[in-house]
């Protein structure tokens, strides 16, 4: 039966890949952390590979900082690194690519526009071109593509709407379209493409700039207007705390931005009032705050950093499962009614089914049987509200797949292309059987570089050799770029078309990226302690080994090859619905469904359809009333007129329309009133091939 839509029934197939896992964690500052060394305010900050810096400043009113403190998220220990140029405050600040910028300010009563650069990793300070305008409480940030911009601010003539870009390669400011309205002493930070910027002094509300288009628009502001507030992007998360109005710090609630775009508070608040701190983010320890003043003669001000779980979690291990599959979801500190589920491009969702809350770190679950396959996000939420969303998470696929991986997911160094077409490459051993290329999961060492575009590539050798055998890769993507360091990244090319047909069966395969620009950076992560140790791979005009292993994890799909085209398990054959893929019957030939299963013929009168020795051969029969009439062409069932006559199944002719002898022969080739079968006549009759233009009802 030809269906409108065909449901498929699953079958169970084993997936022999570890849970997908992810980590959350809910919030509430902590003030225990290390204080660092006298109190700041309208300095400059941010975090960066696990640590927080802090630069410039004041420490009381007037009394200007030009040094430079490095927190250690992970020992909770701080250290001082190099002084800055000269002592500065009131700048604009923000960290791209591993470098910090402390922008244009403000100094003993002088507006200023000179600008200086700090590499976090060499801990070294430079001047970079100066800021087109001398301006202070301008709003800086990342743009997400290498460059930095600012914008706002104030100078003698007023309120600034100007923006600027800049170019740290070639340390030039280009224009960008100004701000909707004037704004000073806000906060700007960039997430998805955007850079957000809210409140500042006498400001209530919230722009956006678009990056890629060049283009600022409104959008929701937070309820209260604040100076000097501290808004982070945790994640997918903006998170907004601190501020006061005008000079004085206020006790005012941290707010998150949700899913609608609006702010909905969060009901924690900072531990104490405070304005012109500065914030960060660290994947797996959460949002910090640092530093910040009291009230307009900045009697009180403060070296305290307070630490906060951010809601947010992070793909860590397979990402790539099956109907029916369990599921585990880690976290730091469950909330009691947190629940996770996926979710697809249209926002429906699915919870996980038999949902268990282990503790307050382990939530478990299965996928629900009955899900489609394709590619979803995965939430968590609790207290009726969506804490946090990862789009592009799991790929539910009904195969045999695994993950392949040799890294103890610790990265002890990184490596780095320095030239155009040099490439970093993991070697793996392939199975036996039949295997395509479902996923690659990898890790960046550090943000430096980071956007200058790379190529996946993948080299492959049917014989072990265990070391590329070629310069020349079986596979390269387009260009693309890496994504920020500390955290699990996932590419899937499940859909590429380069690689429907390119299975792998024994031997080695290479899977890695490719450098497109003569610029250093990316930094791939490295784990010096992987076993085992002998199949990491750098090209640079020749292949040399490297003792360790990369962080890059491919997720291979067993398939069957069949007839010179390869098919995932669970695939139905295209030429017979009753037939399918199933690697663990065979990897060469079809696996038949069993009796019973829904199956579609491609004809809709010989009734609903079903397998029948592999072969869609059982049928129900028609599936009209005894007063309709099946019409194939249509896939309709009409109502059977009274006296009708049906000729082939298809037409109906009223006897009414018949001749007057009312004979029909089969072979008639007169002029007449008869209707013969395929009689071409210009007469009056009805044939069942007739295409006159008379007043018949022909088909």
């Amino acid at each position: 039966m030809k269906l409108k839509s065909i449901i498929l029934i699953a079958v169970a197939i084993l997936l022999f890949a570890a849970p997908a896992m992810a980590q959350f964690c809910s919030v509430g500052w902590n003030a225990n952390r290390a204080p660092f060394t006298d109190s700041r305010f309208r300095f400059g900050g941010g975090s960066y590979q696990g640590k927080v810096v802090i630069f410039g400043g004041m420490s009381t009113y007037g009394t200007e900082r030009g040094d430079t403190q490095i927190y250690d998220a992970n020992t909770n220990i701080w250290s001082t690194g190099a002084d800055m140029p000269a002592a500065k405050t009131n700048f604009g600040y923000a960290i791209v690519d591993g470098i910090a910028y402390a922008i244009a300010g403000y100094s003993e009563e002088s507006y200023l526009s000179s600008s200086y650069a700090y590499d976090i990793l060499a801990d070294s300070w430079s001047t970079i071109a100066d800021y087109p305008l001398e301006a202070a409480g301008i709003m800086c940030s990342d743009g997400g593509d290498g460059n930095l911009y600012c914008f706002g601010g104030n100078n003698e003539d007023g309120g600034i709407k100007a923006g600027y870009m800049y170019d740290p390669y070639e340390n030039t400011w280009t224009p960008i379209r100004n701000m909707l309205n004037w704004m000073l002493y806000g906060a700007a930070t960039y997430m998805n493409g955007r850079i957000y910027v809210m409140g500042g002094w006498q400001h209530a509300g919230m722009f956006y700039y678009k990056v890629a288009d060049n283009v600022w628009s409104y959008t929701n502001p937070p309820y209260d207007n604040r100076t000097g507030p501290v808004m982070i992007a945790a994640g997918e998360v903006l998170w907004l705390t601190s501020g006061g109005y005008q000079w004085e710090a206020l006790a005012l609630f941290d707010f998150h931005w949700d899913i609608d775009e609006k702010w909905l508070l969060a009901d924690t608040e900072i531990v104490k009032p405070r304005i012109y701190a500065i914030g960060g983010y660290v994947p797996g320890r959460g949002i910090y705050v640092m530093g910040g003043a009291d009230t307009d003669s900045f009697t009180t001000t403060s070296n305290q950093l307070w630490q906060m779980c951010a809601p947010y979690f992070e793909m860590t291990d397979q990402v790539v499962t099956a109907p029916g599959d369990d599921i585990v979801v880690y976290g730091l500190d469950f909330a009691a009614d947190a629940e996770a589920y996926l979710y697809d491009d249209a926002e429906e969702d699915f919870d996980l089914e038999e949902q268990v809350a282990i503790d307050s770190t382990e939530i478990d679950g299965t996928v629900p049987a009955d899900l489609a396959e394709g590619l979803y996000g995965l939430a968590v939420a609790g207290d009726d509200q969506r804490l946090f969303m990862q789009p592009d998470a799991v790929l539910v696929k009904a195969c045999d797949a695994e993950e392949s991986a040799v890294d103890t997911s610790a990265a002890d160094t990184g490596y780095t292309a320095a030239s155009a077409d040099v490439a970093m490459v993991q070697g793996y051993p392939l199975p036996s059987d039949p295997a395509r290329l479902l996923a690659v999961r990898y890790r960046t060492f550090a943000d430096y570089g980071l956007r200058n575009p790379m190529r996946l590539v993948v080299y492959y050798d049917s014989s072990a050799k265990s070391q590329p055998t070629t310069t020349t890769p079986v596979y390269r993507s387009d260009p693309l770029t890496l994504g920020g360091s500390d955290r699990w990244h996932t590419i899937f090319l499940h859909e590429d078309s380069e690689l429907q047909d390119l299975v792998f069966a024994g031997g080695e395969f290479f899977v890695g990226f490719e450098s497109t620009t003569a610029e250093e950076g990316p930094y791939l992560a490295f784990d010096e302690q992987a076993s085992p140790d002998d199949n990491a791979w750098f090209y640079g005009g020749t292949w040399s080994a490297q003792t360790g292993g990369f962080l890059i994890r491919p997720t291979l799909e067993a398939v069957c090859q069949i007839g010179g085209s390869a098919y995932s398990a669970g695939q139905l054959n295209p030429a017979n619905t009753c037939e399918m893929c199933y690697p663990e019957t065979s990897l060469t030939s079809w696996t038949p469904l069993a009796d019973g299963i829904a199956c579609d013929d491609g004809l809709f009168c010989n009734g609903e359809d079903s397998c029948e020795s592999g072969q869609c051969d059982d049928h129900t029969g028609d599936p009209c009333a005894e007063d309709e009439t099946c019409v194939e062409d249509s896939d309709e069932c009409v109502p059977t007129a009274d006296d009708d006559t049906v000729v082939d199944d298809d037409t109906v002719i009223d006897d009414d329309t018949i001749a007057d002898d009312d004979t029909a022969p089969d072979n008639d080739d007169d002029n007449d009133d008869t209707a013969p079968i395929g009689d071409d006549d210009d007469d009056d009759a009805i044939a069942n091939d007739d295409d006159d233009d008379d007043d018949g009802c022909g088909c």
